[in-house]
């Protein structure tokens, strides 16, 4: 479960022409000095070079201190540096310059969801979503809070209206299996983990998620099938092993358990319900004395 952060794109310059051919004083136009350094950083924060970014964005705050925009811009590097605090800031003045800006209402609400301050975060979704209906992942990342708060049938109304609104929103899928897994509605689970798999069939989760959801219907061989397939493509997930290790014990498959229970262990040393069930598995082997060593 994955939010975006949006960086602001620059829009002013698209308008200047038609501005000034239609007669219209374009006041609002930023300076080229403010426009190139946005710019830039809006180059750099796509590069994932985020110090250089915030670095940019405050030569075209300095340039053009009225301009949201690069407020925006910079709490968004911020947000990637993990100082949402700053963010908040940033996304603050954004909005005392234009109430209106949905972005900035979408990205500090990330920002407070960051900071596990759902019930603010979910307020701003709400604006951003008010000045821009949208925005899918507005739409998502208040699902996502919802879920959080356990609120799941609203969590659930999100999703829906995310994927009615993007068929191929591969996250909104994802979440809202997840929130009909917390729901014990497993069929309705794995067939938007199938969805997920369809679009992504190259992700892990997908696979790890469908089969904890088979396995939780008691479909053993089908959900060893999806671990088996998450397996390979995540194989250093320790998780993985041990769910499959599960299931094999649940079918009596109890030396294949133990294989998948060590597997998990040499991945993770201190994972103890993997030890706990090795040596389950070993007494009914009868293999007592591997079970206490």
């Amino acid at each position: 479960m994955q939010r975006t952060f949006r960086p602001t794109q620059s829009w002013r310059a698209l308008f200047a022409l038609l501005l000034l051919l239609l007669g219209v004083l374009p006041t609002y136009l930023w300076a080229g000095a403010a426009r190139d350094a946005f710019n830039e950083g809006v180059r750099l924060f796509k590069a994932t070079k985020y110090k250089d970014a915030v670095k940019a964005y405050e030569r075209a705050i300095k340039a053009d201190p009225n301009a949201a925009e690069p407020y925006v811009g910079r709490g968004t590097a911020y947000a990637k540096l993990g100082d949402y605090e700053r963010a908040i800031k940033d996304y603050d003045q954004a909005l005392t310059l234009n109430p209106k800006f949905a972005d900035a209402y979408y990205n500090r609400a990330n920002a407070y969801d960051e900071l596990k301050q759902c019930e603010r975060a979910i307020k701003d979704y709400d604006e951003a979503l008010r000045f821009n209906p949208k925005l899918i992942e507005a739409y998502n990342n208040r699902g996502l809070c919802y879920y959080k708060l356990g609120q799941n049938e609203r969590a659930i109304k999100d999703f829906d209206e995310a994927i009615r609104r993007n068929a191929k929103f591969t996250d909104g899928y994802y979440n809202r299996a997840n929130a009909y897994f917390v729901q014990k509605q497993y069929e309705r689970a794995i067939k938007d983990y199938g969805e997920v798999i369809k679009q992504k069939p190259k992700a892990a989760k997908g696979y790890f998620q469908r089969g904890n959801a088979h396995a939780a219907l008691e479909q053993f061989a089908e959900a060893i099938q999806d671990y088996q397939k998450a397996q390979k493509l995540d194989p250093k997930n320790a998780e993985i092993y041990y769910q499959r290790g599960l299931a094999q014990r649940r079918l009596g498959k109890y030396d294949k358990a133990v294989e998948d229970y060590t597997a998990a262990i040499k991945i993770n040393s201190k994972f103890i319900e993997a030890y706990n069930n090795r040596a389950n598995a070993y007494s009914l082997l009868g293999k007592f004395d591997r079970a206490v060593s």
